[in-house]
Order: structure tokens, then C-alpha cells, then sequence
């Protein structure tokens, strides 16, 4: 598989955070669907392949943790998930977050984007001809 077929989904209703998010992964080459709400986020999972998904922990109706529980029973099997948060900074939160999610990792905003673009890189080698 090349880096352009390997698809990247963003979760987050702030629109300052899927324009960043979009752009620097298509700078590494990686295709990347951005949506503000978990009802998108389903949607998009039943039609297209995820291979990695980046989700704020804060959005409308679902909060992201239970998108993230939700998302790899469904449609997202064995998909790497990273959690963001502005809100939720607290050590406990973040260790309860990933706990119940299973995700790989969680950043609080702001947060470098080199980490997750780095966590992209390494969980979708094995994915790379």
C-alpha cells in the first residue's frame, strides 16, 4: 500500500483543528477526511477504509471517548486511535479516556503536532509496501 492510499480520519468540531490536522497530514502524503461531529465520523467509517483516527474528546452528542469505544466495535476494527483534548487536562481523565477507548495515546491542546504526525508515521509503517 503507498502513503496515499492510507486514509486518516480527524474528529473535532473546531475548524481551526481540522484545517491544521488536514494540512500537515497531507503534507506526509497521507489522504485525511476531517469532520466536526461523531454522526460524520460514523457515516464516513461505513464508506471508506480509516486507517488511523485522531478524535477531541469534547464534541456534540457523543463525547469523543465513547466515539472512540464506539468506532472500533463498528467499523474501525484494530485502528489506532489518538485522543485530543482542550478541555480535559487532568492526569486521571486521561488515564480513565484511554483506559475505556483503548486508544494509543492523548494530547491536550495545544499540542505539537510533530507528536501525532509522528504517531501517524509509526502506526501506519507496517501498512507501507
Amino acid at each position: 500500500m503507498k502513503k496515499s492510499d492510507i486514509h486518516i480520519l480527524v474528529v473535532d468540531d473546531d475548524k481551526s483543528i481540522r484545517i491544521l490536522m488536514t494540512e500537515a497530514i497531507q503534507r506526509l502524503g497521507f489522504k485525511v477526511s476531517a469532520v466536526a461531529s461523531p454522526v460524520e465520523a460514523e457515516t464516513l467509517s461505513k464508506i471508506k477504509t480509516v486507517h488511523f483516527a485522531i478524535i477531541d474528546c469534547m464534541l456534540p452528542v457523543i463525547n469523543g471517548v465513547d466515539l472512540a469505544k464506539k468506532l472500533p466495535q463498528t467499523h474501525l476494527k484494530n485502528v489506532p486511535i489518538v485522543l485530543i483534548s482542550g478541555i480535559f487536562k487532568d492526569k486521571q481523565f486521561e488515564q480513565e479516556a484511554l483506559s475505556k477507548s483503548k486508544a494509543i495515546k492523548f494530547y491536550t491542546k495545544p499540542f505539537a503536532i510533530e507528536k501525532i504526525l509522528n504517531d501517524i508515521k509509526e502506526n501506519t509503517a507496517p501498512l507501507l509496501d
